[in-house]
């Protein structure tokens, strides 16, 4: 893990941590009512990367990933297309933040903010704090890409536990990953099928907090709290064109075969290893001289390891595109509202939008809103 990346982790928490204390004195104040342990410290599935064009549409794509994309949901799409040279992806940083990250920077910022800043914070008491970055950069050839990838996820809810008489405690989260994948892909039977992998070498740090807030206040070396390891995980992936003319497909991913465990090198915290996951997709398209759409289902998790919910591994997707410089996607992700723009300007495209993920055991229990955007540069 870089030097740089595992600075701004423990910055992260820190601030966590101060900013949880502050709400530490709110404890009797009549602010909410107290909420259910099992909704609050629902996990999210694991993921190192996250398209920010597939999250406009439902985070859908297994049945037609593609370029830098398939190397993370589906590395048999990596042999679509025609040609050697798919393109080069310097650069493509990417934000998420929560609508209530939003919400309360706002507050804190603001020339109208209250004097008492524990009241502020007290308001968001029960809502998810989200922020996430990533990048990826690499070489694509049809069948083949080398990519380098980062991202660093920070999830921090502050509750009333009633299993501490309706006291706040703190749950939060952070995983940072850097690493490099490198995947193979080909077409069998006329590109009908096409079959792919990924192996990825990650270096993985965490750290893990859920206490009261009495307690989260008492510590004082937030470095005892990650763990630091490595991963060496294969995903597998395979491609149906079902009709022979690529406008209808089916996708199946094996994340993670095997469950790829993290060999800890350092650090007092835990690590957690990759947990296996297969999704499953269908795409289907139509096209006309001036635009195409396309309409995405993927089932994910199909085995049940994160859920066993059917409407929190359903997700649904829809995509219009005008000519090749304009886009516009949308659709459900875990029973939540998403929707996105994106343009393509040669050397540069950019995405923006919004998703809904569910932190509850099924939809409607804990919906998180996020905002994304992300600018890719390459060629």
């Amino acid at each position: 893990m870089g030097i740089r990346h595992l600075w701004i982790a423990r910055f992260r928490v820190r601030h966590v941590l101060a900013a949880a204390a502050l709400c530490g004195g709110t404890a009797l104040l009549p602010f909410g009512e107290p909420v259910s342990a099992d909704i609050a410290l629902a996990d999210e599935f694991q993921r190192v990367y996250r398209s920010p064009y597939f999250l406009g549409r439902g985070d859908t794509g297994v049945a037609v990933a593609d370029d830098e994309d398939a190397i993370f949901y589906n590395p048999a799409g990596l042999a679509q297309g025609k040609g050697i040279f798919k393109g080069v992806v310097l650069g493509s940083p990417a934000l998420e933040i929560s609508s209530d990250t939003r919400s309360l920077i706002s507050d804190l910022t603001s020339p109208q903010q209250d004097s008492n800043m524990i009241k502020t914070l007290t308001k968001h008491i029960g809502d998810n704090q989200h922020i996430g970055f990533s990048n990826f950069s690499g070489l694509l050839l049809r069948r083949a890409a080398l990519g380098f990838v980062t991202s660093n996820e920070t999830n921090v809810l502050v509750y009333k536990d009633p299993n501490q008489g309706g006291l706040e405690a703190v749950n939060a989260n952070l995983f940072s990953t850097s690493g490099v994948t490198f995947t193979l892909a080909d077409g069998f039977y006329g590109d009908r099928m096409m079959l792919g992998a990924t192996i990825a070498y990650y270096k993985r740090a965490q750290a893990k907090l859920d206490v009261g807030l009495l307690e989260a206040q008492s510590l004082r070396n937030t470095d005892d709290l990650f763990g630091y390891g490595t991963a060496s995980p294969v995903t597998l992936g395979a491609m149906f064109d079902l009709t022979g003319k690529g406008d209808k497909s089916l996708g199946i991913t094996v994340h993670n075969l095997g469950d790829a465990t993290v060999s800890k090198d350092s650090g007092s915290g835990s690590v957690d290893k990759l947990r296996q996951r297969i999704d499953i997709g269908y795409a289907s398209s139509t096209s006309s001289k001036a635009a195409t759409a396309r309409v995405l289902v993927d089932y994910v998790d199909a085995t049940g390891v994160y859920t066993t919910n059917f409407y929190k591994k359903l997700h649904i997707g829809g995509e219009i595109k005008l000519g090749q410089r304009l886009g516009a996607t949308a659709g459900l992700n875990q029973g939540g509202p998403c929707a996105g723009l994106f343009t393509d300007l040669w050397i540069f495209r950019v995405d923006g939008g919004y998703y809904t993920e569910e932190l509850g055991d099924k939809p409607g229990l804990r919906s998180d809103m996020r905002y994304f955007i992300r600018i890719k540069a390459g060629f």
